[in-house]
């Protein structure tokens, strides 16, 4: 094992980023899942956790871009993160809380449970969240909440609001408040693909409209004496922070009860600021948090590979050659570090502005929004470079401008943006993963 000399400044993570899935039960109209090439998922070895002995003690969010809870040992995975003294925090749907999965939690060193729940009218949750039933969810939520009475596991609702939930926000904050929840966090929508149906649902062309709601919700918490915090939109220069103060705390509201349970962001308490080698640039990512997939790969500032727990034990990795180039690269130049919207929506939350165009968006669509047109969701946008999907047979499967395209290993190395696929022989091209695998078998029956 390699290990370079950072002046006495790089110890192990103490963040951790588990995707224990890389798949999800529910199709919500703005997650990346629903954009997403449709391939063969991975699900985590449960065995490898062996390997992450030397992340004890460490504080673990156990799914975020994916349903953890699809896991078929995901029992097993979260006892055995709290046998190394790991605080867990999980984000779920809720649709797996079934009585093996509430006893799989109950069991767990749960430092706080998220559940995704987009508007609280059954209508529109079922719109946003395709493929789930409000009265089940709900019923189900609640359930896991009852198991957990007289525990100090904290319990949250995220919201992701856009144009069709957004005249639900007291209604949510009064929903969860009366079921015992602990938090509310209403997050911002981000425009990550150039789709219309997610254009069209941005808060940016109704941001006074939306200051209103969430300075009258504020005021809501705070005059009704609510028990449960929320984390509002639209906070800065609203009015709401000088008439009350003191109930106050960055995008943070809450009453002036005494017995608010408000955690903090684990993001901004491990990510946020600057480290002593990276002082021009507030942000700890390199230094002091890492990403384990469901394929076993560790990756640094949620892009960089720089090993897999298939091969190494985590603390090979984290002090090796890999690791250590990521490093030096956020030392040498933080332009990408500007550019990370992992920073963006995540590290520095307290410092998003919810007026500027920008906040809404992905960094890469942000260069074409002088072509946006909110009302009918168009974006004169090229489509995204192409991308190796999988490999299957004597074909290559890319993924390019939302079609799936296999080329042949006959045809040689080619670029599929820039070539007519018409005149070379043996491409199939559909709209669906599955359809080009029936097609490549279909000409390459097995034997």
């Amino acid at each position: 094992m390699s290990r370079f000399d950072w002046k006495g400044t790089l110890d192990l993570p103490q963040m951790i980023d588990f995707e224990p899935t890389e798949t999800c039960n529910l199709r919500c109209r703005m997650c990346h899942v629903s954009f997403a090439e449709t391939v063969p998922t991975t699900v985590f070895d449960a065995a490898l956790i062996k390997r992450m002995r030397s992340l004890r003690g460490a504080f673990v969010a156990v799914g975020s871009g994916f349903e953890p809870m699809m896991h078929p040992h995901f029992a097993r995975i979260v006892a055995d993160l709290s046998n190394l003294d790991m605080r867990l925090q999980l984000i779920t749907n809720g649709t797996y809380c079934n009585d093996a999965g509430i006893a799989a939690l109950a069991a767990a060193n749960m430092f706080m449970i998220n559940f995704s729940f987009d508007g609280v009218r059954p209508a529109t949750y079922e719109h946003i969240r395709r493929r789930s039933s409000f009265a089940n969810t709900v019923g189900k939520i609640m359930a896991t909440r009852e198991a957990f009475g007289g525990r100090e596991t904290f319990f949250a609702i995220n919201s992701t609001c856009q144009r069709q939930n957004l005249e639900e926000t007291i209604e949510t904050i009064d929903f969860w408040d009366e079921r015992g929840f602990d938090m509310v966090r209403f997050l911002l929508m981000v425009v990550r693909y150039p789709h219309a149906d997610l254009v069209t649902q941005s808060l940016y062309p109704l941001r006074d409209k939306a200051r209103t709601i969430f300075d009258e919700a504020a005021r809501h918490v705070i005059r009704n004496d609510k028990r449960i915090a929320m984390q509002r939109l639209f906070h800065q220069r609203s009015p709401v922070n000088d008439e009350h103060p003191n109930n106050v705390r960055d995008r943070w509201v809450f009453s002036s009860r005494n017995d608010i349970r408000c955690a903090p962001n684990y993001r901004e308490t491990y990510q946020y600021g600057v480290h002593p080698e990276m002082p021009h640039f507030p942000c700890r990512a390199a230094f002091n948090s890492v990403s384990i997939l469901a394929n076993g790969d560790v990756q640094m500032c949620y892009k960089y590979t720089v090993g897999n727990l298939h091969a190494d034990d985590f603390e090979d990795i984290w002090y090796g050659e890999k690791a250590d180039a990521v490093r030096r690269r956020m030392v040498a130049d933080a332009t990408e570090c500007r550019a990370c919207d992992c920073y963006r929506y995540g590290i520095s939350l307290r410092t998003l502005d919810d007026d500027d165009i920008g906040s809404h968006f992905s960094h890469d669509i942000i260069p074409h929004l002088h072509t946006v047109d909110f009302e009918t969701g168009a974006i004169a946008m090229p489509p995204r470079p192409p991308r190796l999907v999988a490999r299957e047979g004597s074909y290559n499967v890319v993924f390019y401008d939302r079609l799936y395209i296999a080329v042949p290993h006959t045809a040689g190395p080619l670029e599929v943006d820039k070539v007519d696929l018409g005149a070379i022989a043996g491409v199939i091209v559909a709209d669906r993963y599955p359809a080009v695998v029936d097609s490549i078998r279909r000409q390459s029956p097995a034997r």
